[in-house]
């Protein structure tokens, strides 16, 4: 049997962990609105090695007290209000991912068309030689590098 000092200091463990997770969710969210995007790729590793050991607690506590069925009405309190704050954070998160994920998908989808559309037409050639600058040719498009880390 677990002794509840050792609960106390796993539920500590859990609360913090979610604390780091959700003060991670609130830096990126913060670069998200500010378009601040060079942040944003280490924001979300750093977001994930956050996670992945928020879970890593949680499943611990988890076995340590069957299931959380041997814990203290102050220690669900705690891990209550915790995970409801991480909650939040993580949809508001979410939401904001979605807004950015849309919004660069429509400015390349921008970028494409307009590219189509100032591409100059290639010549055309047919049994009699070239055909009039392209009328029956493909357009030449120019090379375009695509940044799609969001």
């Amino acid at each position: 049997m677990t002794a509840m000092h050792d609960v106390s200091g796993l539920v500590t463990a859990v609360t913090d962990a979610a604390r780091h997770l959700v003060d991670l969710i609130v830096l990126e969210d913060a670069a998200l609105d500010v378009r601040e995007r060079d942040a944003l790729p280490e924001l979300a590793e750093a977001k994930g090695r956050a996670a992945r050991s928020y879970e890593a607690k949680l499943a611990a506590l988890a076995r340590a007290t069957d299931g959380f069925r041997r814990l203290d009405p102050l220690h669900r309190e705690a891990l209550a209000g915790s995970g409801q704050t991480l909650a939040e954070a993580a949809d508001g998160n979410m939401r904001r991912l979605a807004v950015a994920v849309a919004v660069n998908r429509r400015f390349m989808d921008a970028v494409a068309e307009a590219v189509r559309e100032v591409a100059p037409l290639a010549v055309g050639y047919g049994s009699r030689g070239a055909v009039a600058n392209g009328d029956h040719g493909l357009r030449r498009m120019p090379a375009v590098t695509v940044d799609r880390s969001l």
